[in-house]
């Protein structure tokens, strides 16, 4: 199921219940209901959440599901994964070349 349908669910529970709430605040509280449930987070005993950022973990914690939550992580932060070329592709090589020059490996000096 996905997250809106998940909103969307939560929300209708959450209104039958809660009749006089405003939606928004309903709104916001499914958004909390769906995101405790989709990223759990470990408790000690006094209550306080240890949770470190993802990009913080282990590397073997952060590959345990074969890497689907680095995937994960990554298109979350924007990162392409198609095969094509993007639309602004060229336009920025062109522009880092004139910022910072044409970039190349460093050569061992013999040519």
């Amino acid at each position: 199921m996905t997250r809106p349908d998940q909103l969307r669910r939560i929300f209708v529970e959450l209104r039958a219940v809660l009749p006089d709430e405003p939606a928004w605040r309903l709104l916001k509280l499914a958004a909390y209901i769906v995101k405790a449930h989709r990223e759990p987070e470990l408790l000690d005993l006094d209550g306080f959440v240890e949770r470190s950022p993802f990009f913080a973990l282990d590397v073997a914690q952060a590959i345990a599901d074969g890497g689907w939550k680095v995937l994960d992580f990554e298109r979350r932060q924007g990162m392409s994964f198609g095969d094509e070329i993007s639309e602004n592709h060229y336009r920025t090589e062109v522009r880092l070349r004139y910022l910072i020059g044409r970039t190349s490996w460093p050569r061992s000096g013999t040519d």
